[in-house]
Formats: structure tokens, sequence, C-alpha cells
């Protein structure tokens, strides 16, 4: 296997690579060595090609059946698909364990959340490696993924004390630095990096991604334009480029890229999903809803795209008139867990959820989004404050009547319940709701009537005041 990206570019690669795309076309199977296909389904993998990473492996299960190397390749196939605990029960069925092998079960042990073992592997492996090795630099990157930021930067600084130019090690000091949000330091060394090199996309895809973690649109767009300049073929660059425009509220250009990237052949849904959201900031709502329910169609059941689309086809519909049918959209987004990854609905920001991910997020919403404390119950409760923001009232209701069981203390749940039976004329049962909230001594439902804090306050004195405010 070949860590290098710009052996990909390589003619022996190349080379590799039109040999397999005659097989495919011609549906047979030649030879290739076993390191041939292994460069394959690296490739697919980091271009994003699985159908080229999925046919190197069932190439190999046929060439080289039962083999350690064969076996690798199975478990990157199943890390890649999420499946680490699939995956981590392999490694006993092979006999050989080296350098590569002890990266690949540090990484299934990240995927796990069991950040420990990955560190005790990644700590004896470091021991025995040299400092230009290429394994050191994948070593330094699961450490990152452990959440170890300043530890690695202060391995790249003692490391770089006796090698400074070892480009490596420069490469990952600059990614703890972004890790830490020493945001200047990594641009500088990108800066760098670039003066000698001014060709290497990934140099011009890391800074772009720090512009875009900033709020630096502007800037992260030209970073991807150089890049895609250099290759036109990089997908996430293209993507990247759109939802620049996006940000800078340039629907038209992002619109079309969007659609662009969304007709590719396997294609993920990520493209089609903000395509819908640019025709609904164009005021194109019927589009939007189409869309939102083909990507329904086509995403996997549990997936996060299902669960927001099924969401934003709810506040769609509601918009339109149709609130029954809100209500059964709305039903199943709640009903069909999403892996239990509820944590899309604390973003407010704008009307329709957008799809978070790590790989486009700014660092304000990744410090939301990792911030401690967060559980199901209060995901959940984000969603009702949300479809209230946006005067969604009655899929509101629903929410919070699903989430109250969740809370050992529902008193700001009963708080919003009161505020929208209030709104929506069920006075009976808002009494009700109002008594549970000044029960529970709530602040909340006095700030949602915007009435002052009264603790000792009678329902029927709240009520009341509420009549009197109109």
């Amino acid at each position: 296997m070949n860590f290098d990206r710009e052996y990909y570019n390589s003619k022996e690669f190349l080379d590799t690579l039109k040999k397999y795309e005659q097989a495919v076309k011609l549906n047979t199977i030649p030879y290739f060595n076993v390191e041939e296909l292994a460069d394959l389904l690296s490739y697919g993998l980091a271009n994003n090609k699985f159908e080229i990473a999925l046919n190197a492996f069932t190439f190999a299960k046929r060439l080289y059946p039962n083999t350690d190397e064969c076996t690798r390749m199975e478990i990157r196939i199943l890390l890649f698909k999420g499946e680490a605990t699939k995956a981590i029960k392999l490694f006993d069925n092979i006999d050989i364990f080296d350098e590569e092998l002890a990266l690949l079960k540090a990484e299934t042990h990240v995927m796990l959340k069991e950040t420990q073992k990955a560190q005790e592997i990644i700590t004896g492996l470091l021991k025995n490696l040299n400092a230009d090795d290429e394994y050191t630099y994948y070593a330094l990157e699961i450490l990152l993924d452990c959440g170890l930021a300043q530890e690695v930067l202060m391995l790249c600084d003692k490391i770089l004390k006796k090698a400074p130019h070892i480009k490596s090690i420069i490469e990952v000091r600059a990614e703890s630095l972004v890790e830490l949000q020493e945001i200047q330091s990594a641009v500088e060394i990108y800066n760098k990096l670039l003066d000698d090199e001014p060709y290497n996309i990934s140099y011009w895809e890391q800074l772009g991604h720090i512009y875009y973690m900033t709020n630096k649109y502007g800037k992260a767009l030209e970073c991807f334009e150089y890049e895609t300049d250099i290759n036109p073929d990089i997908d996430y660059a293209m993507f990247m480029q759109a939802l620049c425009y996006y940000r800078m509220r340039d629907y038209k250009r992002a619109k079309s890229i969007f659609k662009e990237q969304a007709q590719k052949q396997n294609s993920p849904l990520d493209a089609l999903f903000y395509y819908a959201l640019a025709l609904y900031k164009e005021g194109d709502k019927e589009g939007a809803l189409k869309i939102f329910v083909n990507i329904i169609k086509l995403s996997q059941e549990g997936s996060g795209e299902t669960m927001v689309a099924r969401v934003n086809k709810a506040m769609l519909l509601d918009e339109m008139g149709e609130t029954t049918l809100a209500e059964d959209a709305l039903s199943m987004a709640l009903l069909m867990k999403s892996n239990k990854d509820y944590r899309q609905f604390i973003f407010h920001d704008s009307h329709l959820y957008e799809l978070k991910n790590k790989d486009w997020s700014t660092f304000e919403e990744l410090n939301k989004y990792e911030l401690a404390g967060w559980n199901e119950a209060e995901e959940i409760y984000q969603l009702g404050i949300h479809l209230v923001k946006y005067g969604h009232l009655i899929l509101a209701k629903r929410v919070f009547n699903y989430v109250k069981e969740l809370f050992t203390d529902p008193t700001d749940v009963d708080a919003y319940l009161a505020y929208i039976l209030w709104k929506t004329d069920e006075q009976t049962e808002a009494q009700t709701a109002i008594t549970n909230a000044l029960a529970g001594k709530s602040y909340l439902v006095f700030e949602l009537f915007d009435l002052p804090y009264n603790a000792n306050i009678a329902v029927e004195e709240f009520i009341e005041q509420v009549k009197q405010k109109g």
C-alpha cells in the first residue's frame, strides 16, 4: 500500500489504473500483484471512488483468498464504511503484525471511541520509528484523532528541533495548530510550504479549509479555485467552492456547482442536499421539497441525511399549508432514529437545516457540536426550539410531547408547551402546562410570554397578565 497521494500521478500507478479500467470494461480479471490491488484500494478510498476500492478488494479475494493482504484490505473497507466493530474482529486472523497493521488497529480503536487503546498502540509504535519514516506521519495523525493536539505539537517541535526540514512533520505541526485554533501560525506554515511547492493541491486545500473554518469565505474560495486550476477533477474542492458561494449568499453560482456535483455517478448526497437548500434560498419551495423527498428515497434509512431531509420536508410542507402531511413527515424523522445522532438539531442559524460535517464546519460550529453535556433529550429539545423560532408551532408541539418523557425535569418543556397551546387557542390544555411550568419554578415560561419573573405568582394571575398583554 502506498500512502503518498502524489504517487497516484506517477506512471507506475496510472498504468495500474489503466489496466484496472480495461478489466472493468471487458468484465475480466487480469493478473494484479497484491501491491497493485492495495494501491487501487487506497486510491479509491482517498478519492471517494468506493466502487474502485470495492472492485480491488473483490479481485484480491479471487486472486489471493485467505491471505493476510486480503484481510488487511477487508479491514480498510470496513473502516471506510464505519463498521469498526466488524473490523476489530479481523485483526486476530492476521499472522504478521507490522507498522501498517498497527496503524489500522489504532484507527479502529479511535472509531470505537477507545482512544486510550489507540494511544497505547501509537506510543509504542513511535518508539521504534525514525522521524522521517512515512508511518510516523500517520501515527501522529491518529494521535490528533485522539484529541491530543497539544501533545502532537510538542512531539513535532521535538523532532523538528533536530531535523527541521522533514516536510511531513511540518505538515502535522500545522494540523495540530489548526486543531488548537492557532490559526495565524498554521497559515504562515502553509504559505511557506506553498512558496516551495506552489502546485501542491493538498496545501491549497488545507489553507482553503482553514479560511473556511474562520468564516473567510472569499479567501477560502480563492484557495479551492487554485486547487481545481491545478487538477479540475477534485470533487471536494468543487463542493467547497459551492459552499463558499452559498455562505456568501451567491445562491445562483452555488446552485450551479451543487447541481453539477450531484449529477455525477456515485456522488454523495451532500451536493444534492445543498442544491435543495440553495433552491429554497431563491424562493423555490416546491423544487426544494421535491429534492428532499428524493433524498429520503436515495439515502440509507437511519442516516443523518434521511433524518434531516425529513425534518426539512416537514417544515416545507407546513410552510405550504400541508400541516397534516408535515406532522407525518416529522413523526417519521423522530421514529426512524438516526443512529442516536440528533446533534444536527442544535444549530438554529437557518430555517431549513443544513448538514453539519467536520469537513465543512466553521470553528464556531465545531465548538458547539463538541460541547460536553449534549444528550439525546437535549438535542431533540433543540429541534422543538428551532420549530418555534421559525413559526412551526404545531410541529413543535409534537416534538415537545415526544421529548417530555425523556427528561427527569421537564419544566422547560412544559413552558414551551404552554406557549404553543396558548398561541394555538388550546387554552384549557395551556393552563395545565402553565401550572406545571410554574410549579417547577420555570423562568422560561415568563420569558416566552414576555412577563416579569414572579416566583410566587398564582396560575390565575399569570393567565390574567397574559390576557392583558393581548
